[in-house]
């Protein structure tokens, strides 16, 4: 399942009432809580890539792998998401790196 940003992904799982009676929740998207707000989460990387609209190049198959490249539009997407998160960054705002 593809949650957007702010949400995560539940599992379909049973839950008891009060009387005692079994229940089955489906599988949905739910909201992150306040402490997880800017995290993603596997299921938002699957979304944001399937609302992606830009094509990547093909890439030269590596020798002695036969996966046919399979994974290159979704590694190309990453790559290129984290450099413009990167990118945007204000550098000023938050250090970085701690110095001791």
């Amino acid at each position: 399942m593809k949650c957007k940003p702010g949400f995560y992904y539940v599992r379909k799982h049973f839950r008891n009432s009060t009387n005692g009676k079994r229940h089955i929740v489906e599988a949905h998207c739910r909201k992150n809580p306040d402490s997880k707000r800017n995290i993603l989460f596997a299921s938002n990387m699957n979304y944001l890539f399937d609302e992606n609209k830009k094509q990547f190049a093909k890439l030269k198959l590596i020798k002695g792998y036969n996966d046919k490249g399979q994974y290159d539009d979704i590694i190309q997407f990453w790559l290129n998401w984290k450099i413009q998160k990167v990118i945007s960054f204000n550098i000023g705002s938050t250090p970085l790196f701690r110095t001791i």
